[in-house]
């Protein structure tokens, strides 16, 4: 997977998951989503943890976001991503 930087780029949420209480430094967030372009990314955002990468499809990015969820533990919830 390739980094890109989402302030650059328009892009889509599909898919978003939350963790702790919004505010809270323990809070993050990892979302599955599509580029303007058509390619499939994955982001995750909290502290000291935030990024964006391309991945090869929604399958790459959705496997990427359940490997940083599962290593930064917690309860996750998915939550409807705005349109």
């Amino acid at each position: 997977m390739r980094a890109v930087d989402l302030s650059e780029v328009a892009y889509t949420v599909e898919r978003l998951w939350v963790t702790g209480v919004h505010g809270h430094r323990l809070y993050a967030q990892v979302i599955v989503g599509t580029l303007g372009d058509g390619r499939a990314f994955a982001a995750r955002s909290g502290v000291m943890w935030r990024g964006a990468w391309v991945a090869r499809d929604e399958q790459q990015a959705t496997a990427a976001a359940e490997k940083w969820m599962a290593r930064r533990g917690g309860l996750w919830r998915e939550v409807p991503a705005l349109k």
